[in-house]
Protein backbone atom coordinates (compact mmCIF):
# COMPACT_ATOMS: atom_id res chain seq x y z
CA UNK A 1 0.00 0.00 0.00
CA UNK A 2 1.19 3.55 -0.73
CA UNK A 3 1.21 5.70 1.89
CA UNK A 4 -0.01 9.72 1.17
CA UNK A 5 2.91 11.07 2.25
CA UNK A 6 5.08 8.81 -0.07
CA UNK A 7 7.03 10.43 -3.42
CA UNK A 8 5.82 9.19 -7.05
CA UNK A 9 9.62 7.71 -7.25
CA UNK A 10 9.45 5.35 -4.22
CA UNK A 11 9.87 1.55 -5.93
CA UNK A 12 6.21 0.27 -5.54
CA UNK A 13 4.64 3.27 -7.46
CA UNK A 14 7.52 2.47 -10.45
CA UNK A 15 5.77 0.77 -12.47
CA UNK A 16 2.73 2.68 -12.40
CA UNK A 17 5.03 6.15 -13.11
CA UNK A 18 7.21 4.48 -16.24
CA UNK A 19 3.10 3.43 -17.60
CA UNK A 20 1.83 6.91 -17.03
CA UNK A 21 5.01 8.64 -18.79
CA UNK A 22 5.04 6.07 -21.63
CA UNK A 23 1.00 6.78 -22.10
CA UNK A 24 1.81 10.24 -22.47
CA UNK A 25 4.46 10.09 -25.26
CA UNK A 26 2.24 7.64 -26.74
CA UNK A 27 -0.99 10.26 -26.64
CA UNK A 28 1.40 12.94 -27.54
CA UNK A 29 2.54 11.33 -30.89
CA UNK A 30 -1.11 10.00 -31.87
CA UNK A 31 -2.96 13.32 -31.23
CA UNK A 32 -0.59 15.22 -32.96
CA UNK A 33 -0.26 12.87 -35.78
CA UNK A 34 -4.28 12.79 -36.05
CA UNK A 35 -4.28 16.46 -36.10
CA UNK A 36 -1.65 16.92 -38.33
CA UNK A 37 -3.51 14.20 -41.08
CA UNK A 38 -6.61 16.49 -40.23
CA UNK A 39 -4.89 19.50 -41.34
CA UNK A 40 -2.90 18.12 -44.20
CA UNK A 41 -5.86 16.54 -45.44
CA UNK A 42 -8.38 19.66 -45.50
CA UNK A 43 -5.17 21.59 -47.05
CA UNK A 44 -5.78 18.74 -50.29
CA UNK A 45 -8.98 18.86 -50.42
CA UNK A 46 -8.92 23.34 -50.55
CA UNK A 47 -6.21 23.11 -52.50
CA UNK A 48 -7.85 23.61 -55.85
CA UNK A 49 -9.95 26.63 -54.82
CA UNK A 50 -7.71 28.42 -52.63
CA UNK A 51 -5.24 31.32 -54.22
CA UNK A 52 -1.37 30.87 -53.45
CA UNK A 53 0.19 28.44 -50.97
CA UNK A 54 -3.02 28.62 -48.41
CA UNK A 55 -3.37 29.31 -45.13
CA UNK A 56 -3.47 25.88 -43.28
CA UNK A 57 0.38 24.60 -43.99
CA UNK A 58 1.63 27.30 -41.99
CA UNK A 59 -0.61 25.85 -39.04
CA UNK A 60 0.92 22.69 -39.70
CA UNK A 61 3.89 23.60 -39.29
CA UNK A 62 3.26 25.50 -35.82
CA UNK A 63 1.17 22.37 -34.53
CA UNK A 64 3.80 20.44 -35.29
CA UNK A 65 6.94 22.39 -33.85
CA UNK A 66 5.14 22.93 -30.51
CA UNK A 67 4.15 19.45 -30.26
CA UNK A 68 7.74 18.29 -30.48
CA UNK A 69 8.77 21.04 -28.02
CA UNK A 70 6.30 19.01 -25.17
CA UNK A 71 7.27 15.29 -26.73
CA UNK A 72 11.37 16.20 -26.33
CA UNK A 73 10.18 17.05 -22.47
CA UNK A 74 8.15 13.80 -22.27
CA UNK A 75 10.68 11.47 -23.63
CA UNK A 76 14.04 12.97 -22.13
CA UNK A 77 11.62 12.62 -18.56
CA UNK A 78 11.15 9.46 -19.64
CA UNK A 79 14.91 8.37 -20.05
CA UNK A 80 15.80 10.10 -16.92
CA UNK A 81 13.32 8.21 -14.63
CA UNK A 82 14.04 4.84 -16.61
CA UNK A 83 17.41 5.47 -15.69
CA UNK A 84 16.93 6.73 -12.08
CA UNK A 85 18.55 9.23 -12.76
CA UNK A 86 18.61 12.57 -10.15
CA UNK A 87 17.85 15.06 -13.39
CA UNK A 88 14.19 13.73 -13.49
CA UNK A 89 13.26 16.04 -10.58
CA UNK A 90 14.01 18.90 -12.60
CA UNK A 91 11.86 18.26 -15.59
CA UNK A 92 8.98 16.64 -13.64
CA UNK A 93 8.46 20.58 -11.49
CA UNK A 94 8.83 21.89 -15.56
CA UNK A 95 6.43 19.86 -17.22
CA UNK A 96 3.57 21.66 -16.44
CA UNK A 97 5.15 25.08 -17.22
CA UNK A 98 6.27 23.51 -20.49
CA UNK A 99 2.64 22.92 -21.52
CA UNK A 100 1.45 26.08 -20.75
CA UNK A 101 4.29 27.55 -22.82
CA UNK A 102 3.65 25.76 -25.78
CA UNK A 103 -0.09 26.53 -25.95
CA UNK A 104 0.72 30.16 -25.78
CA UNK A 105 3.40 29.96 -28.21
CA UNK A 106 0.97 28.41 -30.96
CA UNK A 107 -1.04 31.33 -29.93
CA UNK A 108 1.54 33.72 -30.80
CA UNK A 109 3.01 31.91 -33.38
CA UNK A 110 -0.38 32.26 -35.33
CA UNK A 111 -1.00 35.80 -34.71
CA UNK A 112 2.33 36.35 -35.52
CA UNK A 113 1.87 34.50 -38.62
CA UNK A 114 -1.57 36.37 -39.57
CA UNK A 115 0.11 39.56 -38.94
CA UNK A 116 2.78 39.12 -41.51
CA UNK A 117 1.11 37.77 -44.15
CA UNK A 118 -1.80 40.74 -44.04
CA UNK A 119 1.71 43.16 -44.33
CA UNK A 120 2.46 40.73 -47.58
CA UNK A 121 -0.91 40.67 -48.95
CA UNK A 122 -1.04 42.45 -52.15
CA UNK A 123 -4.31 43.24 -53.53
CA UNK A 124 -5.47 41.22 -56.60
CA UNK A 125 -8.57 41.82 -58.66
CA UNK A 126 -8.66 37.69 -59.33
CA UNK A 127 -9.23 37.09 -55.84
CA UNK A 128 -12.73 37.19 -53.70
CA UNK A 129 -12.34 38.20 -50.59
CA UNK A 130 -14.74 36.12 -48.04
CA UNK A 131 -15.14 36.39 -44.22
CA UNK A 132 -12.19 34.75 -42.91
CA UNK A 133 -10.69 36.37 -45.17
CA UNK A 134 -9.06 33.58 -46.93
CA UNK A 135 -8.34 34.52 -51.12
CA UNK A 136 -10.25 32.39 -53.25
CA UNK A 137 -10.38 31.47 -56.59
CA UNK A 138 -13.56 32.67 -58.78
CA UNK A 139 -15.46 30.00 -59.89
CA UNK A 140 -18.38 29.89 -62.41
CA UNK A 141 -21.88 29.01 -61.85
CA UNK A 142 -24.53 28.51 -64.45
CA UNK A 143 -27.58 28.71 -63.47
CA UNK A 144 -30.93 27.77 -65.63
CA UNK A 145 -34.42 27.77 -64.89
CA UNK A 146 -37.04 26.14 -66.07
CA UNK A 147 -40.73 27.42 -65.60
CA UNK A 148 -43.78 25.64 -66.00
CA UNK A 149 -47.32 27.48 -66.72
CA UNK A 150 -50.32 26.23 -65.10
CA UNK A 151 -53.21 27.14 -67.76
CA UNK A 152 -54.88 30.09 -69.30
CA UNK A 153 -56.77 30.66 -65.71
CA UNK A 154 -53.43 31.83 -64.61
CA UNK A 155 -52.22 34.00 -67.39
CA UNK A 156 -50.18 37.26 -66.62
CA UNK A 157 -52.41 40.19 -66.36
CA UNK A 158 -55.21 38.35 -65.55
CA UNK A 159 -56.93 37.97 -62.15
CA UNK A 160 -57.82 34.63 -61.35
CA UNK A 161 -61.93 34.48 -60.21
CA UNK A 162 -62.61 34.73 -56.82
Amino acid sequence: MVEPTDSIFTSRLDHWTKTFYSVAVALNILTTGLMAYRIWLTHQRSAAYIQGRGRLLPVLHILIESAALQLIVETILLALYCSNIDAQYILVESVASVVGITFNLITIRLKLHSMAETLNKAPSSNLVQTIGSMPLRRIHVNISQDVEHLGSDFDVGKQSPS
